[in-house]
């Protein structure tokens, strides 16, 4: 994963500083009854990544013209710490890789032969298929990353969530360009458009979805 230099416009995979997003969360469905809860969290990060297709920013949508859909860039996940495969490149969370290398060593060797056999006739799979890392830029603060059984280490990597996501409206969008701090390079921007596709697109076994009761 890697950056290149900032041209004035907007792309998938985009960090922009200063923007805000927003939650809604509703206890009931507004089904005509006095019960309803409804609250908005609304959370002003430091930097923001764009996850809309290039195509689509600045393009008409059902909300109007001008929108974007952005997430917030947060702290790794700490339980990465436990895999030293991906310690060692906390890039690897972008790529696909083998079942073995996904798992944590300690947790690899008590896993039944048969279960290890399964996961390897699956092939390479993303592991944590929500995520996607950034490398570390001078922008971004450096924080502690610590687990439970492991030494914390010192970083500038951050990472996005793609279950993390808000839309934004702003006229013009081009004067978001103001905001532009970052900007992928060609092949890390296919990687991001690559997991974020295998995200979205992984039809659910049925077998496993949980009820609501």
């Amino acid at each position: 994963m890697s950056y290149e230099a900032i041209e004035p416009k907007l792309r998938m995979g985009d960090v922009l500083e200063g923007l805000v997003s927003s939650v809604t969360s509703i206890t009931n469905p507004f089904l005509n009854n006095d019960k309803n809860e409804l609250s908005f969290n609304i959370t002003h990060g430091k930097y923001y990544a764009i996850l809309s297709p290039c195509c689509a920013i600045g393009k008409d949508s059902s909300l109007g013209k001008d929108v974007i859909i952005i997430t917030p860039l947060i702290q790794l996940n700490r339980s990465f710490l436990r895999n030293p495969f991906i310690q060692e490149d906390f890039n690897r969370i972008n790529k696909e890789m083998s079942a073995e290398e996904a798992i944590p060593p300690e947790d690899w060797k008590k896993m039944l032969e048969n279960e290890k056999q399964d996961r390897n006739n699956q092939g390479n799979q993303y592991a944590w298929g929500n995520y996607f890392v950034y490398e570390p830029n001078t922008l971004f603060p450096e924080y502690e990353l610590s687990s439970k059984g492991t030494e914390p280490i010192k970083t500038q990597f951050y990472m996005i969530d793609f279950k993390n996501l808000s839309v934004i409206q702003k006229r013009p969008i081009g004067s978001l360009n103001e905001a532009k701090r970052l900007q992928l390079s060609i092949s890390s921007r296919n990687e991001l458009r690559e997991k974020l596709a295998e995200f979205f697109g992984t039809p659910p076994n049925e077998d496993t979805i949980i009820s609501a009761d």
